[in-house]
């Protein structure tokens, strides 16, 4: 609904300034032509802007319907210089034009990379730092379902470990965490639970060492 709401106003507004551009008695000369075209371009990009989103971009501070909005804004307002004024310069016309449509895009495709750069390099984290989590979350079950008291709070224990250990992971830590999380599933059936926990605590202050000295 908001969508057509908006495609809505855009015809109405690209109907307004038609309507402004040739009612109002004024010479029809070739600056004016370019502007208007350039201007129902300028409404017609919202329509790209709004697909977009309202991505914003960290390192520029603009959002991309920020942008849109400012150009669309910008472009009106030199519609109506050279509908008033259209004994200027043809040239000038373009010149204009193209500058305001040429930052408009330059600035909206950096918002563009610099935002798909950030979420790129955020899911990248999150897939980093999810490791730790899913092994606290498993032993944390484990230990809400443990009935002998001693094993419970050994594996209360080695879920606070967890929690405090570095979050990051990597391909160099990548095989002791496999023999961690191993070491994990085989818990639930292992014969002798205590030994098991302590092998993980080993094996996980292992992988807090070998953090530290990958920073």
């Amino acid at each position: 609904m908001k969508n057509k709401n908006g495609y809505l106003g855009l015809a109405v507004l690209a109907v307004l300034v038609s309507v402004l551009a040739f009612a109002i008695p004024t010479e029809k000369t070739a600056s004016f032509w370019i502007a208007y075209l350039f201007t129902l371009v300028a409404i017609a990009g919202q329509v790209y802007v709004w697909h977009l989103g309202n991505r914003k971009s960290k390192f520029l501070g603009f959002s991309t319907l920020y942008v849109g909005s400012a150009y669309l804004i910008a472009q009106l307002i030199v519609f109506a210089v050279f509908k008033a004024v259209p004994t200027l310069p043809t040239w000038s016309a373009v010149i204009v034009c193209c500058l305001i449509l040429g930052i408009a895009a330059i600035i909206m495709l950096s918002v563009q990379s610099a935002q798909t750069e950030i979420e790129r390099v955020e899911n990248k984290v999150q897939t980093k730092v999810s490791y730790i989590r899913n092994i606290q979350t498993e032993v944390e079950i484990l230990a809400d379902a443990e009935t002998d008291l001693e094993t419970k709070k050994e594996l209360q224990g080695l879920a606070e470990k967890m929690r405090f250990s570095d979050p990051m992971s990597s391909e160099q830590l990548r095989t002791l965490e496999n023999d961690i999380e191993k070491e994990i599933k085989n818990l639930e059936n292992s014969a002798d639970k205590i030994q098991t926990i302590h092998q993980i605590e080993r094996l996980l202050a292992e992988r807090n060492a070998m953090c530290k000295n990958l920073k």
